[in-house]
Order: structure tokens, then C-alpha cells, then sequence
């Protein structure tokens, strides 16, 4: 590439980076950890096949609007149980909308989602029941976790 191309190439790219404006969305790895999860139950005891329904809310306590990547409108959150001392997720029954948009929560808004829990998990791509106990769940919201609750399934 001879001089006065690279010039105007390097002019051009300072001049459509000098006038762009962008909102401020921190990258994931660099994202404040002080998102407020909170799940709720709507019972304390189900059978297996409940189902249960789980209210997964979080707030965003930062003065940044957070980034939860694309994917769908109707799916951002998760949550986590620890049968047999390994983490794993639950396996909601919900139906995802397949519109894979920009999801951001601004500074101060809360985000709810609500599932429903028929007391099993997901190992790989398979869903199985968990065996009669106490269970822990957590709601999760990227790197942030809810404080747990408690539910018990039995036969």
C-alpha cells in the first residue's frame, strides 16, 4: 500500500471512530458483580412433576447498563441446584420465543422471569428427575447468584 493510501485510509478510520457515539455497555468480563438476584417458590414441597413456580428477579444495582449478549426476549435467567454435591441446572419447563435480540438492563430496573420447576435437572442434553430430598436452588443472572432457597421434592 503506498503513502497517501494509507493516509487516507488511516484519516477515515479516525474520523468514523472521532464521531461515534456509544451507550455504555460494559463487556461482560469487565461488568460490575452487583446484580441483586432474587428467587422466590411459589411452594416449599412439591412431588416429582410439580411443578413448582420460580420467580427469578434482578435488579441492577450498578451505575451501568449490563449487557446479557442476545438471545431470546422471553429466556435471560437460569437457575442452579446441587444434588449429590455437583452444580447443575435446573430443567425448566418454558417455552423460549426464538427473536434473539439485544438484552441490556439499565441502571436501577428490575428484569422478572417466571418458570416452572417439575423437580428434575439437566446432566448434558439430558433431563432427569431428581431422587426424593431437600433441595438448594439458585437463581443466576451472568456471574451473579441469588441467595438460595429451599424446596423439598418427594415421590
Amino acid at each position: 500500500m503506498n503513502g497517501p493510501r494509507l493516509k487516507c485510509l488511516a484519516a477515515l478510520f479516525i474520523a468514523i471512530f472521532a464521531g461515534c457515539e456509544s451507550k455504555t455497555v460494559a463487556p461482560l468480563e469487565l461488568q460490575p458483580k452487583s446484580l441483586n438476584v432474587v428467587v422466590e417458590s411459589s411452594l416449599e414441597s412439591i412431588s416429582v412433576g410439580g411443578p413448582v413456580t420460580l420467580t427469578i428477579t434482578v435488579k441492577n444495582n450498578t451505575g451501568e447498563t449490563i449487557d446479557f449478549n442476545k438471545g431470546s426476549s422471553s429466556c435471560w435467567f437460569a437457575a442452579r441446584i446441587r444434588p449429590e454435591g455437583s452444580d447443575q441446572f435446573v430443567s425448566f419447563s418454558r417455552r423460549c420465543t426464538a427473536d434473539s435480540i439485544t438484552r441490556t438492563l439499565d441502571p436501577g430496573k428490575n428484569h422478572s422471569e417466571t418458570v416452572f420447576w417439575r423437580g428434575n435437572t439437566r446432566v448434558g442434553d439430558e433431563v432427569v428427575n431428581v431422587p426424593p430430598g431437600v433441595y438448594e436452588i439458585w437463581g443466576v443472572a451472568l456471574d451473579s447468584v441469588s441467595p438460595s432457597i429451599m424446596i423439598k421434592v418427594s415421590n
